[in-house]
């Protein structure tokens, strides 16, 4: 999981900015919440930009390592 999107989200979540679960394991980041009034449409689209480009890079990488490590990978 990327450290610097991981760790935007635990601030956002810590500031109570947005609420949700950070699933290391599976990386992925759920939110259930967002505060009203303090991020605007525009930042929410551009919060969920960001998540999606993670998403992008964290599906990237585990398909190289299913890629480098094939007999490691279980389904």
């Amino acid at each position: 999981m990327d450290m610097q999107r991981t760790s935007f989200a635990r601030v956002c979540i810590k500031v109570h900015l947005i609420e949700g679960i950070i699933d290391e394991v599976e990386g992925r980041i759920h939110i259930s919440w967002v505060q009203p009034g303090v991020l605007g449409i525009p930042q929410i689209k551009s919060l969920r930009d960001r998540f999606d480009g993670w998403l992008g890079k964290v599906k990237a990488a585990l398909s190289s390592v299913e890629a480098e490590t094939p007999d490691l990978m279980v389904e």
